[in-house]
This record gives structure tokens, C-alpha cells and sequence, in this order.
């Protein structure tokens, strides 16, 4: 249940964009939320109905996107009456007496990346375990987030890399045009309280850490900014940032990767 329990932590406490008590019968909140590197997600979908017992009178939309996403709608493609064709692929209402809160879930087959050049923006980027420092691919997409006001967080396997995924973003935006890093204080770095880091089996890592272990903002709206305040400027990575953004994915340890 960690995976669920982690988005609600990011969703309600990190980036704060709702809670349980908001929604009421005659006034429901509709969340559009884009997870991205979706990869073991895949096996426990059903296990995102929690997130409507969770946050009830809410209609929640998420939409997955990553490699093993594509991948899973090109195969189910040859496989008639596969679960994966369908669009959503999963639904589900809790029960009146609890809030009748909707999750529907979508797979996005159209790329494997997150589109960050796309209109269409959604309420919040999610990613578990996304590993900031580890793939140049999510350079694009960190800076889409400063430029257009995307509520973004993450989670991490220890503390120590989120710090350093943390430390890395006023790079990655770096030379990007009409966006400039949040104050540190918004990006913050907190234990995940759905999940008990300590020491597992691996000789190389002594630090604290396990799956969706700790959390990350990468960006945080502030309340007073409007959508649409600043524009929608075209992104794009400036040539400076690349090279050393590649340069320190190439160099970082990757406790993103962990099993």
C-alpha cells in the first residue's frame, strides 16, 4: 500500500493542493494527476482506489506515463480482450456512506515521456522513486514544472538523495528563460510517514533507505500565483545546463535504482 498512501502524502501534505474535508455532495473536487516512470505501479493499480476512500467527493484523474506504460498498451494491442485497451483501464467509486470519491485511470501509450511541451497541464506531476539526478530525461520536465507553475513532487529511497536531487534543481533550471528556483523552504525534503526507512541488505549503502522512503518538492504553487500569470513560454533546455546536468547523471549515485 505504500505506493497509494505515498501519492496521498504528496498530494495532500506535500504540495498541498487538497484534503480530505474540501469536498463536499454538492461540491466536488475534480484532481487531474500525471504519474510519471510509472513502472511496479503497473501490478497494483487497484490498489489506487485508496486514494477515493482517502479523499472523499473528489473525482480523481490519473494518468500514467513511462517506458513499461508504452510498452504494456503496444503488447495488450495484439491481445484482444486484455485489461490494458480499455481507456480508463481501471475505475472505481467508494461507497455513498463513504464519500462516494472516484479514482479513473488512464495509460498513456502516446509517448513514453512525460510531454512537457504540451497545453494540456495537469493539477500535479507525481513520481515515485524518480531519481532526479540519474537520467538527463528529467531535465524537460523539471523545467516545464518552474515555467508553467506545476505542482511537483517526488519520493526517494533515502534522505541523502533527495537531498541531492533537491540541490540539483537550480541546475536543471538553470539558463531557462522566465523561470528561476522556489526558495529552499519550498523545497523540501520530509520523512514519509506511510514507510519505514532503516538498514536493508546492501553492503554499499549504510544510510537509511527503502521504497517511497522520503519526499521531495521539486515545485510547490504558491497560492497568490494565478495559472496562466506568466505565460506559457516555449521550454527548453539551455545548452549550459545540459552538459552539466549530463555531466552530474553520469557521476551520481543512483540509490534511485534500488530494488
Amino acid at each position: 500500500m505504500n505506493f497509494p498512501m505515498s501519492v496521498y502524502q504528496m498530494v495532500v501534505n506535500c504540495l498541498e493542493l487538497t484534503s480530505p474535508n474540501i469536498g463536499q455532495p454538492n461540491q466536488r473536487v475534480n484532481l487531474t494527476l500525471h504519474l510519471l516512470g510509472t513502472d511496479v505501479q503497473l501490478n497494483c493499480l487497484p490498489l489506487l482506489s485508496e486514494l477515493a476512500l482517502l479523499l472523499p467527493y473528489h473525482n480523481i484523474k490519473l494518468v500514467l506515463f513511462g517506458t513499461a506504460v508504452a510498452r504494456l498498451v503496444k503488447e495488450a494491442k495484439e491481445l484482444p480482450g486484455c485489461l490494458a485497451n480499455r481507456s480508463p483501464v481501471f475505475v472505481y467509486t467508494s461507497p455513498p456512506e463513504c464519500g462516494s470519491g472516484t479514482v479513473t485511470i488512464y495509460l498513456n501509450s502516446d509517448t513514453e515521456n512525460w510531454p512537457a511541451r504540451d497545453n494540456d497541464f495537469p493539477d500535479a506531476l507525481l513520481a515515485c522513486n524518480a531519481g532526479l539526478g540519474s537520467s538527463s530525461e528529467w531535465l524537460p520536465i523539471v523545467q516545464a514544472a518552474h515555467l508553467h507553475h506545476i505542482p511537483f513532487a517526488t519520493t526517494a529511497y533515502a534522505e541523502q538523495s533527495a537531498e541531492l536531487q533537491r540541490s540539483m534543481i537550480p541546475i536543471m533550471i538553470f539558463g531557462t528563460s522566465h523561470a528561476s528556483p522556489q526558495h529552499p523552504e519550498e523545497n523540501k525534503v520530509q520523512l514519509n510517514p506511510f514507510q519505514r526507512p532503516g538498514q536493508r541488505q546492501i553492503p554499499m549503502y549504510k544510510v537509511p533507505n527503502v521504497v517511497n522512503g522520503f519526499t521531495l518538492v521539486v515545485y510547490k504553487k504558491a497560492k497568490y500565483i494565478e495559472d496562466g500569470i506568466h505565460g506559457q513560454p516555449e521550454v527548453g533546455p539551455g545548452g549550459e545546463a545540459q552538459e552539466i546536468v549530463q555531466a552530474l547523471c553520469n557521476t551520481n549515485f543512483k540509490l534511485d535504482e534500488l530494488d
